[in-house]
């Protein structure tokens, strides 16, 4: 609450109704809020028979928060909620497909405004007279579209660098660590 009352002295308006051109500002106390509940989750978890009950009560409320309409803060909490819910839980197993999910969140995080934008642009023009179910499958079909172009970033863009910076800082640790071989003494 702190951060949208100053948002809304310093900026103009609520933290979560400013311009997608103040991005960073945005998306710094979001991330911050969700890095902060995360380790505190890794190191006080609820309890698992808690765990399940706060992440899906938590969902199920911000489920109906959405369908109410704006409820930016009550969001944040059940948000919230949710992140200490899921990172309660410990599984034996990881899931193949939450790991690739999980690998492409940072994808998702750099391409998902870019895409939004060109997608609602695009799109939102071929659906803007149609019925509201209509309208709603558009906005549905944007996830798997992020999801797709994020697939695409990780595997074209981010992979590759990840791949060339990683070799460039092993060489880089291999030349510091190799022995080296003493300076020769000029003959006397």
């Amino acid at each position: 609450m702190a951060v949208d009352a100053w948002a809304e002295v310093a900026l103009g308006g609520p933290m979560f109704q400013l311009p997608y051109f103040l991005g960073v500002v945005r998306a710094l106390p979001l991330f911050l809020f969700g890095l902060g509940l995360a380790r505190v989750t890794e190191d006080h978890p609820v309890p698992r028979a808690w765990a399940d009950a706060v992440w899906t009560l938590a969902l199920a409320g911000l489920a109906a928060v959405q369908l109410l309409g704006r409820g930016d803060l009550v969001s944040m909490v059940l948000i919230g909620l949710i992140i200490v819910g899921c990172g309660s839980i410990q599984g034996r197993r990881g899931s193949p497909v939450v790991g690739y999910l999980a690998r492409l969140s940072f994808s998702l995080f750099l391409t998902h405004i870019l895409t939004a934008a060109i997608w609602f642009n695009v799109v939102g023009r071929l659906f803007a007279g149609g019925s509201a179910a209509e309208r709603w499958l558009a906005w549905a079909a944007s996830v798997p579209a992020a999801l797709g172009v994020a697939a695409l970033f990780h595997h074209l863009i981010d992979q590759p660098l990840q791949t060339i910076i990683a070799t460039a800082i092993r060489s880089g640790r291999e030349r510091r660590a190799a022995p080296r071989e003493p300076a020769k003494q000029p003959a006397a």
